[in-house]
């Protein structure tokens, strides 16, 4: 396998239907746009759109379990918000719950999906999000050492 790095999603779905590119890795979105050409083989997470489809959790090889749990951690929350650093709890609390309150809001969605915007499956709280974001935090040195191998050495293309 060779990476082929700075192809957007319709490039990538071009180069499919042209026989330049074998597979993909693409977002339920563009998945969805392609149906022609890009088939779901394996989420990253599981994704209502593709019900039978296997979370990488689910497929991953032994004792590459880490490399899922990598993977599929920012693909858990479509967008981030933040608070400066010693915001007040009161604060940080106030704007969670205006976020969670314009998430569930239905013309708040109905708007996204206008937008064709995909927003997460939930609403990602301070609590989950520090926990996703402490999956990747704790990287050891050589862990990080490991996955710049991986993705600078063993796969691009020279």
């Amino acid at each position: 396998m060779k990476v082929v790095p700075g192809m957007g999603g319709g490039e990538r779905a071009m180069g499919l239907r042209r026989g330049e590119l074998q597979s993909t890795i693409a977002g339920t979105g563009q998945v969805a746009k392609n149906p022609d050409v890009m088939l779901p083989i394996v989420g990253t997470n599981k994704d209502p759109k593709f019900p039978n489809v296997p979370a990488v959790k689910e497929v991953v090889l032994k004792g590459k379990e880490k490399w899922a749990e990598w993977t599929s951690t920012w693909d858990q929350v479509v967008y981030w918000s933040y608070a400066s650093p010693g915001v007040p709890p009161d604060r940080a609390a106030f704007l969670e719950k205006a976020l969670e309150k314009t998430y569930n809001d239905p013309a708040f969605k109905a708007d996204m999906k206008k937008l064709k915007f995909e927003l997460s499956d939930h609403f990602v709280g301070a609590n989950e999000l520090t926990k996703i974001t402490r999956t990747i935090a704790d990287l050891t040195d050589d862990e990080i050492k490991e996955m710049k191998f991986v993705i600078r050495e063993k796969y691009q293309k020279k």
